[in-house]
């Protein structure tokens, strides 16, 4: 019994710093890839403190917070704007987005 609740203790924390480091590669201004340019937004912003920007060309910009769902889910709360869903990741050095409206396609971002 004691062996059990080291292990879960153990994995609790494994997990968490997983969750942590994979939230803390997504800290950073990202500026779309020349191929998604003008069909994706231009940039994002994700800062520490939980805050979300993107743009589009000609300052169009959209500020909220986002929280982990599940796996790679985010959510955005805009306040009182309503909500998005949106799929976050970093592979490969480069933040890949996906908003959860059915026909969305993933952007390629890069750091600047």
């Amino acid at each position: 019994m004691k062996r059990l609740l080291i292990f879960s203790l153990f994995a609790s924390v494994l997990l968490s710093a997983c969750s942590q480091s994979k939230a803390s590669a997504l800290i950073g201004d990202w500026e779309a890839v020349a191929a998604d340019k003008g069909r994706c937004h231009d940039n994002f912003s994700i800062h520490k403190d939980g805050t979300i920007i993107y743009s589009r060309t000609g300052g169009q910009k959209t500020t909220g917070t986002y929280k982990l769902v599940d796996g790679d889910t985010y959510r955005i709360d805009y306040g009182g704007a309503g909500s998005d869903s949106i799929e976050l990741k970093v592979e490969g050095g480069q933040l890949v987005t996906k908003f959860g409206n059915a026909g969305s396609k993933a952007c390629t971002y890069t750091k600047k």
